[in-house]
């Protein structure tokens, strides 16, 4: 038996925590600022929060930054004063757009694109291309037309892709703005493929774990940087990365760019190490071993 131990502060398997850790679903106001003050303020993050969100523990590295202040949300209203608007990933892609569309937050993000920094991640990044079509039924059927913020078509396919990876952007700049950190990495769960329109810009070379280094293209952006999208999942996970990812996105928003960070690989390292060291020290491995006559 091995005793409860508190405050592990390892990721979550399921979203019902989310309302408990963030101010999910609540209208909060953020703070108002005088000039002064405001630039160094925190980097206001909206992350979708759909009927159907995976892949939610995308976002707790970045919870996890002193420079920034992250809210779920369902409200068009909340959008208003976000930097940073995010569309995760959804087990139901199709619905869940569906229902962006009828809580008026698809015409929300769409008023917002030359205001606001726009990302997508997996699901959210086919939101927001062109057309989203599921021919086979994997997620129920039918056919939208996107956000159209990103030049790109996705079709259902009846074969996941799952895989670890590596990432290196395909240009030298972030939101439009040059950055040092090119590489990331993270993985990939998706029934979508994706093809791009003409004028699509790709966002990363991707090398898959299990392809032999097989270069592919991942992702979009818009001309301008301000919009893109990816199918990695864990991206905000890589610090050198998302380090940089919020020193571009303070710089685009007119905020100072800041040098407080956390780094969350070490932190978790150390989290998981003393889950194995107390799990050891509740564990009589010798009695273990003469039940299933280990010898000595």
């Amino acid at each position: 038996m091995v005793p409860y131990i508190p405050d592990l502060g390892l990721d979550e398997e399921d979203s019902v925590s989310l309302e408990s850790k963030y101010d999910t679903f609540r209208s909060v106001e953020w703070e108002q600022r005088d000039e002064r003050e405001q630039k160094a303020r925190k980097l206001r993050i909206a992350v979708i929060a759909f009927p159907y969100l995976s892949n939610f523990t995308d976002f707790d590295a970045l919870a996890a930054e002193p420079s920034v202040s992250l809210q779920f949300i369902r409200e068009p209203q909340q959008l208003e004063q976000a930097d940073v608007i995010v569309l995760p990933g959804s087990k139901q892609t199709i619905q869940d757009f569906r229902w962006l569309q009828d809580s008026g937050l698809a015409d929300a993000i769409l008023g917002h694109r030359q205001r606001k920094l726009i990302i997508g991640i997996c699901g959210g990044m086919q939101m927001l291309g062109l057309t989203i079509d599921d021919p086979h039924g994997m997620e129920g059927g039918g056919q939208v037309k996107g956000i159209g913020l990103l030049p790109i078509n996705t079709v259902m396919s009846k074969g996941k892709i799952t895989a670890q990876v590596t990432a290196r952007l395909t240009s030298d700049q972030l939101f439009g703005v040059p950055t040092p950190e090119r590489e990331a990495s993270g993985y990939e769960i998706h029934l979508g493929e994706t093809d791009y329109q003409g004028g699509a810009q790709s966002l990363f070379e991707l090398r898959r774990a299990h392809a032999g280094g097989t270069v592919i293209q991942d992702g979009a952006q818009s001309a301008d940087g301000r919009i893109w999208g990816t199918y990695v999942h864990g991206l905000f996970d890589h610090d050198g990365f998302r380090h940089a990812l919020l020193k571009n996105a303070r710089v685009m928003c007119g905020l100072e760019a800041g040098d407080n960070f956390v780094f969350v690989t070490t932190q978790r390292q150390k989290r998981i190490d003393r889950l194995a060291d107390w799990v050891e020290s509740a564990l009589h491995m010798d009695i273990i071993g003469d039940w299933i006559d280990l010898p000595d």
